[in-house]
């Protein structure tokens, strides 16, 4: 029988268009046996963690980078982002509500869009999506909230709080569910396209060009593919770091630095080089989680920056240039 449900319709896309990250996890789903409920669920939980890291990652880091004041912005309670050193799935989440109500940078790249996804009204969609979600009892959301697609992630976090840890249910029924989740999701995905404008570059070599511009030399990830690409930009970049690549305007290359929230590692005793996304800080050490693979990677040069980010000290925008001495 032919799947013709929505998740197999973005297939395609996001397994090659998407960022690397999100592509991963999809593609682990993917490859989930439809036997095994159990992996199906965490597969799928997985999947919506890392597309709620991964924009909320984006959107802080160019607020970081290009809002002056972003402190004076965020409400009281959110002064500091103490809470992101054991952060869970729905405190990502209200920092992602959080800074799309404060005001968009008119020249914003990443929090633009973004911040409209997140914003997005009403729809026939929409309604569909939560006609879908009365199925699963007690998930307590408004599905006439003038913002559905928080509503929608608020009903997934309560989703995954009471059922993928809570107590058996019968098979029939966690089949049931999961095709309402799986649906719920791919919706998501699908409304977020503007991702596939974002692929992750991780800068391996670094050259002064003749123009004084920098030719770079990087490894692209770009749904679940690795190559090698080289481009030129103005911008001073840090070697051994992930960034966010826009899609070119003109000569200029924008780029969107990803530490200490992401960083490319090949894990221990693995040859291939992978993404890993901030998963917890501890006392002497940052925990970095692969969604592709289940890799953990363990950093500790990366706390004093963690750190100063709780507090809302460090500006990527505002560097000390590591570059000065090259010629």
């Amino acid at each position: 029988m032919t799947d013709t449900s929505l998740f197999s319709q973005i297939s395609a896309t996001v397994k090659s268009r998407y960022p690397a990250p999100i592509a991963g996890a999809f593609q682990k789903l993917r490859n989930t046996p439809e036997e095994d409920l159990g992996g199906r669920q965490k597969s799928l939980i997985d999947l919506f963690e890392v597309f709620i890291k991964f924009l909320t990652v984006l959107f802080l880091q160019e607020a970081r980078k290009g809002i002056s004041n972003l402190r004076e912005m965020l409400p009281q309670r959110e002064k500091t982002f103490e809470f992101l050193k054991k952060p869970s799935l729905g405190s990502w989440i209200r920092l992602l509500r959080t800074l799309s109500e404060i005001e968009t940078p008119l020249k914003s790249v990443w929090i633009s869009p973004i911040a409209k996804w997140f914003k997005t009204p009403k729809s026939q969609e929409f309604r569909e999506v939560f006609q879908r979600l009365e199925g699963i009892p007690n998930l307590n959301f408004e599905p006439k909230s003038k913002t559905p697609i928080a509503e929608i992630c608020n009903s997934l976090v309560t989703y995954r709080n009471k059922y993928a840890h809570g107590a058996h249910i019968l098979p029939e029924e966690m089949e049931r569910r999961l095709l309402i989740v799986e649906h719920v999701i791919a919706v998501l995905l699908s409304s977020a396209s503007f991702l596939e404008d974002f692929p992750l570059v991780h800068v391996e070599k670094i050259e002064l060009a003749p123009d004084d511009s920098w030719k770079v030399h990087s490894t692209k990830f770009m749904g679940n593919q690795v190559e090698l690409f080289t481009f030129t930009t103005v911008e001073k970049l840090d070697l051994f770091e992930v960034y966010s690549q826009a899609p070119r305007t003109s000569d200029q290359q924008l780029l969107l630095k990803l530490s200490p929230f992401m960083l490319c590692r090949a894990a221990e005793g693995m040859m291939q080089k992978e993404i890993f996304l901030f998963n917890s800080a501890g006392r002497s050490d940052l925990e970095y989680l692969s969604y592709s693979s289940g890799n953990y990677y363990i950093h500790k040069e990366l706390l004093s920056d963690f750190n100063d980010l709780v507090e809302l000290k460090f500006k990527p925008g505002q560097e000390e240039d590591r570059f000065k001495s090259l010629s």
